[in-house]
């Protein structure tokens, strides 16, 4: 009998693994609140610091301090306004009635931003909880911020 179930376990094929990498544009996470009809993001970011620090060089023989500049990286947050002009979606691709979202960020969440007028591809999606909103701007909207630079 268990020789039986092992041959059926080796005839049963296992389910197909997606290897492939996620299409399209990345979308980002912010913290996001809806305040007086604005959403209010918070990114952050990873800046560039630069700092000085004396060190002891040898000069012609001799020790002497020299001042050299160096740099650090550090995380900043970067906050922007924008408008509402966006459609609120679930991980499954669902649309979600505009005032029950902008409701629920009226206390702030983390959502996702798609990087495009587009619904993230699910390779992307997959990535998350359920339960997190993503939001897409409405197609072809120029006043939608882009995120801010990785380093300045």
């Amino acid at each position: 009998m268990q020789m039986l179930f092992t041959a059926m376990l080796i005839l049963v094929p296992a389910p197909p693994v997606d290897n492939s990498e996620p299409k399209g544009v990345a979308p980002t996470v912010r913290f996001v609140t809806w305040e007086g009809g604005n959403l209010m993001m918070q990114t952050t970011v990873t800046v560039r610091v630069p700092y000085t620090e004396t060190v002891t060089q040898v000069v012609n023989g001799q020790q002497v301090p020299v001042t050299i500049t160096k740099v650090r990286a550090a995380l900043k947050t970067v906050k922007s306004t924008t408008h509402g002009n966006y459609l609120g979606y679930d991980l499954d691709g669902k649309k979600i009635d505009e005032k029950i979202w902008k409701k629920a960020l009226e206390k702030g969440a983390t959502v996702i931003i798609a990087g495009n007028d587009e619904l993230p591809d699910i390779g992307y999606r997959k990535l998350f909880k359920e339960g997190i909103l993503i939001l897409v701007p409405y197609p072809s909207d120029p006043t939608v911020p882009t995120p801010p630079p990785i380093s300045q």
